[in-house]
């Protein structure tokens, strides 16, 4: 049996390669709309770890990170998102911004 010659190697290697990556499904995303007690709202995306806020005409990709008593806090530098089982509050630069949103679904 002939030996492989370096660029065959590197082909076969390639091919194992995209091979096994082509098995991977991509995350669903997850959309949710919300409603404010102004009347204002916002959309969640969320795909695999990937959490994404879309308010007032911008868009954030947010980071997860513990919150205080079972609340999911969701950051980036100038927003933050709080959930809490009932609600869900959102801050930017520190501040309030909306208050007591609610899922539509």
């Amino acid at each position: 049996m002939p030996l492989m010659t370096g660029s065959r190697r590197l082909a076969w290697f390639l091919v194992l390669a995209l091979s096994a990556c082509a098995g991977l499904p991509a995350p669903e995303t997850v959309t949710t709309e919300y409603v404010c007690a102004n009347g204002a709202g916002f959309r969640l995306e969320t795909a695999g770890d990937v959490t994404a806020i879309e308010i007032s005409g911008m868009r954030f990709r947010l980071r997860e990170q513990p919150g205080i008593g079972g609340e999911t806090d969701y950051v980036c530098d100038m927003l933050t998102l709080t959930r809490n089982r009932d609600a869900v509050r959102v801050e930017m630069d520190g501040r309030p911004y909306l208050d007591q949103c609610r899922s539509t679904r």
